[in-house]
């Protein structure tokens, strides 16, 4: 995790800005920090920075016992108060299943080609939005594109965007997606986040954050765009997941339903094109 990330953070709990409480002693000069602890300063709530990735769920203090064990002298010098039990007996109860299939997969399966990655992004997403006029694609998961397919792509519409992936996954369209934007945060609920780490280690411009769809631990208005991409339908409630994880009031982007193709405007979402 990278400093500049707590400008978009908040606690999910209450809405309040957090602290970052890093346990190595460089850490202060450190580019990446590893491990530390992440504390609400209004309701106190913590939450582990483990792996570089701070995990803003309401069960990650807890779920995550190891951390809990090789930082317990860190941990008793730092004031916070755990949230209460059945907070995270409720979230388990919607989305454990959800988060641990998911880790599995990604953390599991091989990933698609480059090539293929970015075509399926510009066409879902249509963040290039004269795509569909220069290129004719019937089924874009079956479709391979030609170098020249690619050429045909323009990133133009996302430079100088701050970007959320709503349901990152193992990070392969943060990868596209942080070739264009000027930042870009990667938003997943799975452990899938430790792939993605890998994926995007080299790129500064991307921030990672374990976090809940439905309570969102991001400061509303910090993102200019923000798509999703075959997630929010496996979320408990597929509405609440749209409009509780808009940052911007509009979503400039985002495939929404199998086969339909947003039409953007700079400023919000207009409509569905079908295909």
């Amino acid at each position: 995790m990278r400093a500049e990330l707590l400008d978009y953070l908040v606690c999910p709990k209450c809405g309040e800005a957090l602290d970052l409480h890093p346990f190595l002693d460089d850490a202060a000069d450190a580019r990446e920090i590893d491990q530390g602890l992440l504390v609400c300063r209004g309701c106190a709530a913590p939450y582990p920075l483990a792996e570089g990735i701070p995990r803003v769920l309401p069960n990650a203090f807890r779920r995550l016992q190891k951390y809990r064990r090789d930082f317990s002298t860190q941990l008793s010098q730092i004031d916070f108060r755990e949230l209460p039990l059945e907070d995270t007996r409720q979230f388990e109860a919607l989305h454990r299943l959800t988060s641990r299939a998911f880790g599995y997969e990604w953390n599991t399966y091989r990933v698609t080609p480059r090539a293929e990655d970015l075509m399926t992004f510009f066409w879902l997403t249509g963040a290039d939005p004269e795509i569909y006029g220069k290129l004719s694609v019937n089924d874009v998961f079956s479709f391979y594109p030609t170098a020249a397919d690619l050429a045909k792509i323009s990133g133009s519409h996302l430079a100088g965007k701050t970007v959320l992936d709503v349901g990152c996954g193992m990070g392969k369209y943060l990868a596209i997606v942080s070739d264009y934007a000027e930042t870009v945060i990667g938003l997943d609920l799975s452990d899938a986040l430790v792939r993605a780490r890998a994926v995007v280690k080299d790129r500064p411009n991307v921030h990672l954050v374990q976090g809940n769809i439905l309570a969102p631990p991001l400061k509303p208005g910090f993102a200019d765009l923000a798509y999703s991409l075959g997630v929010l339908h496996h979320t408990p409630d597929t509405h609440s997941a749209f409009r509780r994880s808009n940052p911007v009031g509009n979503w400039p982007c985002g495939c929404i339903r199998k086969r339909k193709i947003p039409t953007l405007t700079p400023i919000g979402f207009t409509g569905f094109r079908t295909m």
